[in-house]
């Protein structure tokens, strides 16, 4: 799954092209309309039910900041996971609007030391030693998520 974009006006700078074709055209000014596209590809193919087409608001700067996360989640929720097999894998770049903060989130590898005790009493208090280093409360933790059905 990705997005990119194509402004009405893309040409590339140098081209080959025929005599017969007719006179050179001069290219255009890059300016215009910029659209936003977004797709997921399956095994077999593009998923026609997952592509959604739109007109950026602005038309200069970073089209990533045109794609926000109530875009994204709602191509998600609407569009693919009503459409593709479950269970399926779903791989994405880590565009900002990708990720969201959930407070119950499982810790990562960059969660700090103090922040994955807090996670594990409060959530396993069982699975916590305080005599644990943080490579040991972070094992604790990844075999807790790989029980977890998600």
């Amino acid at each position: 799954m990705d997005e990119s974009y194509i402004n009405v006006n893309h040409s590339i700078e140098k081209t080959w092209y025929f005599t017969d074709d007719g006179p050179w055209v001069n290219k255009p000014s890059g300016k215009g309309p910029r659209l936003i596209i977004v797709n997921a590809a399956t095994k077999d193919g593009w998923d026609p039910n997952a592509k959604r087409v739109f007109q950026a608001k602005q038309s200069t700067g970073d089209y990533h900041g045109q794609m926000d996360y109530g875009n994204f989640s709602s191509l998600i929720k609407k569009q693919l996971l009503p459409n593709i097999p479950s269970p399926s894998l779903i791989f994405m770049d880590n565009a900002k609007y990708h990720n969201l903060y959930v407070e119950d989130a499982f810790p990562t590898v960059k969660t700090l030391k103090v922040e994955l005790q807090e996670w594990l009493k409060a959530k396993h208090p069982s699975e916590y030693d305080d005599n644990m280093l943080k490579p040991e409360l972070y094992k604790r933790c990844r075999v807790i998520m790989s029980k977890t059905k998600i």
